[in-house]
């Protein structure tokens, strides 16, 4: 299963990484930023939440700031990108699958009403699920749409777009 899906989808994780307050950099300057934004191709996106209790609500917040910047970036429909989100802690949950939202409005509702799980840290299980969505999110009838996973680790400052900025680099 796992030879297959990384056979048929573009998979990159993108991981949150702390930014200490005072080094703010300013998003113009930012070549990170410059590299990720904005996002025009057709995607399905999913966002794995870390809601275990050792991330305070606080930092939850800031991974939800986080997933609501980069959604309000992309184009969300049935023929565009669409966005599933899933939280994990002891177990994880689909707090909603790609097929739930036809536009950015319906979707941010839904952002709103998601609340912090608290619990056990258990990630390996949240990933090995994430792969199970993918696989049943794929859209076989389309060509040209990248499956990507956004796994926000605490706490959330600003998103790193690594594989992208190196292949930019090189």
């Amino acid at each position: 299963m796992i030879v297959s899906f990384i056979r048929y989808s573009l998979v990159y994780l993108l991981l949150f990484v702390t930014a200490v307050a005072s080094s703010q950099v300013e998003e113009e300057q930012n070549e990170l930023v410059k590299v990720c934004r904005p996002i025009l191709l057709r995607l399905n996106v999913l966002f794995l939440l870390d809601g275990s209790g050792s991330v305070s609500g606080r930092t939850f917040g800031l991974q939800m700031k986080m997933l609501n910047k980069i959604a309000n970036m992309m184009q969300i429909g049935k023929n565009e990108s669409r966005i599933a989100v899933m939280q994990y802690a002891g177990y994880t949950r689909l707090e909603f699958g790609f097929e739930d939202h036809q536009d950015i409005n319906a979707l941010m509702e839904s952002l709103r009403n998601i609340r912090h799980m608290s619990g056990t840290t258990k990630t390996g299980k949240a990933m090995l699920r994430a792969l199970d969505v993918f696989g049943k999110a794929k859209r076989n009838d389309e060509h040209g749409v990248s499956q990507e996973s956004m796994a926000p680790r605490s706490p959330v400052d600003r998103i790193l777009c690594w594989s992208k900025f190196q292949r930019q680099r090189s």
